[in-house]
């Protein structure tokens, strides 16, 4: 985030005394979240009680005013003439008699949610002296567009590796990732390792994974692409009922199919349809050519037949309908790459 500090606005301590938080009932679920986290990290660091209202309070004590409706009222034109987009924020500080009052707004709610997350790092202290050091005035504008990260790894232990993790863990490290002002999840699901027709563990599984995704997109607004292969699937749940630890990449346990084939593509399809309609929450969609999936000598032709079955199916399932994002990650090239040898024939 590039942050400009207005001139003539010198840095000023503000003891956060007796705080409160003040945000809009017309916010975004996310923003409402944020608050309200910031009210439970300064009752954890001052020990008291933080009131947490829908319209400005008058007293004594420091109010920390959340969104634009609530800061026009503290400040008229504070957004106005500047060019925040989707993600920029204000954070200005003020007096207003014995009363403190730090306003944090952005243009729209992402850069909202933005600022409190930035605000919540300035927070300095404990007990009875937490403060934030301040200028009068801060402009942040994210520099890159999208700041994301991609999650991918082998099923280690608890908890080395997020195919360990609980839904509760998920939460924690989405929560992390705002506070890092991402606003872009890359998950692998190994929805290739599910066999079909689904067992109970795993349909239980995907429905935990559409909670993560739902969690990170409506209390955090951070959207969520789902990745998977182009073809690879699951023939069984090689001996282990609980998809977390379940080995995958396993010769005999999945097993990419060929797109030519007319049966072997049934499957694929059947494979999709089955996924997005449980998993019909994310924003984007993400395929990957190859390691793993891809079809050896394969030609482009087979790989768009496939991006274009799954672009019928998201238009079908996904809660965004045709606004679902369809992504090719790009990695060795279909065609050009095999993780393990193909079969022509393929049985279950």
């Amino acid at each position: 985030m590039g942050a400009i500090l207005r001139p003539g606005h010198e840095s000023q301590r503000i003891h956060l005394d007796r705080p409160s938080v003040a945000v809009s009932g017309d916010e975004a679920p996310f923003v409402q979240h944020a608050a309200h986290d910031l009210a439970d990290y300064l009752k954890d660091l001052t020990g008291g009680d933080v009131g947490i209202t829908h319209e400005l309070t008058k007293g004594r004590g420091t109010s920390i005013v959340v969104g634009a409706e609530l800061a026009g009222q503290v400040h008229p034109g504070l957004l106005a003439n500047r060019n925040l987009g989707k993600e920029g924020f204000v954070i200005k500080a003020s007096e207003a008699g014995e009363n403190q009052r730090v306003v944090v707004a952005g243009g729209e709610a992402g850069g909202t949610s933005f600022g409190v997350a930035t605000l919540m790092g300035m927070i300095r202290g404990g007990e009875s002296k937490v403060f934030i050091d301040c200028p009068g005035e801060i402009e942040s504008v994210p520099k890159l567009a999208l700041r994301g990260i991609h999650l991918n790894g082998w099923p280690l232990g608890h908890p080395y590796a997020f195919r360990a993790w609980s839904e509760h863990d998920w939460q924690k490290y989405i929560d992390m990732i705002w506070l890092e002002r991402a606003n872009l999840l890359l998950l692998w699901p190994a929805i290739e390792i599910l066999p079909l027709p689904l067992s109970n563990e795993d349909r239980a599984y995907l429905e935990e994974v559409r909670r993560v995704v739902d969690y990170a997109q409506q209390q955090r607004g951070i959207e969520v692409w789902i990745m998977h292969s182009a073809n690879r699937i699951a023939l069984n749940d090689c001996g282990e009922r609980d998809p977390k630890p379940r080995p995958y990449w396993v010769n005999g346990c999945q097993r990419d199919m060929n797109p030519a084939a007319w049966e072997q593509f049934a499957r694929i399809e059947k494979s999709f349809d089955t996924f997005y309609s449980i998993l019909n929450n994310a924003a984007g969609y993400v395929m990957i050519d190859s390691d793993p999936g891809g079809w050896p000598g394969s030609p482009i032709s087979d790989q768009l037949r496939i991006f274009q079955m799954a672009r019928g199916l998201l238009d079908k399932h996904n809660l965004k309908g045709r606004e679902a994002i369809l992504v090719d990650w790009m990695w060795v090239g279909w065609g050009r790459h095999k993780f393990f040898a193909s079969e022509e024939t393929v049985s279950a």
